[in-house]
């Protein structure tokens, strides 16, 4: 009797971490490669394609000047700094952090290069329907749409707050066939409203839908600006940040540890001797 008991015990806790182990590997969490604190991937653990985190493939790569574009790993934290020296932070606001760990993903769109950042789905989640991401700004592009660069880029609302500017990230699914692509627009910032009050730049880690993209084996990121240049294109720094790509709008439960494991083997095996007796 004891070992059967023992044997249920085992094997429920098999599947518990089973469960979790499946789980976590259809979610991007971008924990993989361990950052130093305060940096980003910088090349460590990525070719010249792109990298892997879940079950999805993340395009990478340099343009002819050498400079990054497509995804990279980061967990900087630096919101004062709003230029193009600290293009890796994302900016949220002193809020909790509502995605898994301390390490995240930024996509920047490099327009001289002309690639637009894509996703591709691995494993068990080619052709599925996804669950949800969460996205918010970088500092750069937040901090230019709230402060304008004193260049080209102007403070969205502009002077008298009545501007109609607006900063959408287009989210594309990619079908086998090639047909019936969805698009899911997410406004990162949004000054079109009558009611000026109504006006924000996102500043805090927003759960973004994606199941009405449906059976998809891909995603494209495509960011759009009503801040242009005549010559260069949008002026808005075309960077989001986002963590947990495929998850639900819930926390994803932790994969429990060894010690915890087996206090929970003994708490179960305890219960069961008093059930015995």
């Amino acid at each position: 009797m004891k070992m059967k008991l023992t044997a249920v015990v085992l094997t429920a806790m098999m599947v518990m971490i089973n469960s979790s182990a499946l789980c976590s590997s259809l979610v991007s969490t971008f924990e993989e490669v361990p950052l130093s604190a305060n940096s980003h991937m910088g090349g460590t653990g990525v070719d010249a394609d792109g990298f892997e985190s879940g079950s999805a493939y993340y395009d990478y790569g340099l343009n002819s000047y050498g400079f990054w574009h497509g995804f990279a790993y980061s967990n900087m934290t630096d919101m004062t700094t709003g230029n193009y020296l600290n293009d890796f932070s994302a900016y949220i606001d002193g809020a909790e952090n509502n995605a898994s760990g301390n390490q995240y993903c930024v996509c920047y769109t490099d327009m001289y290069a002309g690639g637009i950042p894509s996703i591709s789905l691995t494993g068990e989640l080619y052709d599925s329907t996804l669950d949800g991401m969460w996205i918010t700004n970088t500092t750069y592009a937040y901090l230019t749409m709230l402060n304008g660069d004193g260049w080209s880029a102007k403070p969205f609302g502009g002077a008298d707050g009545n501007d109609q500017d607006y900063f959408n990230l287009a989210i594309k699914g990619i079908t086998e066939s090639g047909e019936n692509q969805q698009i899911i627009d997410f406004k990162l910032a949004d000054f079109t409203f009558a009611d000026n009050s109504l006006d924000y730049i996102i500043s805090e880690w927003t759960w973004v839908d994606l199941s009405s993209l449906g059976d998809i084996i891909g995603v494209e990121f495509i960011l759009t600006s009503s801040d242009n240049h005549p010559e260069y294109g949008m002026n808005t720094p075309a960077y989001f940040a986002f963590d947990n790509f495929n998850s639900s709008q819930f926390d994803v439960p932790a994969v429990p540890e060894p010690a915890s494991i087996l206090l929970m083997i003994s708490g179960a095996a305890i219960s069961l001797r008093r059930t015995k007796k």
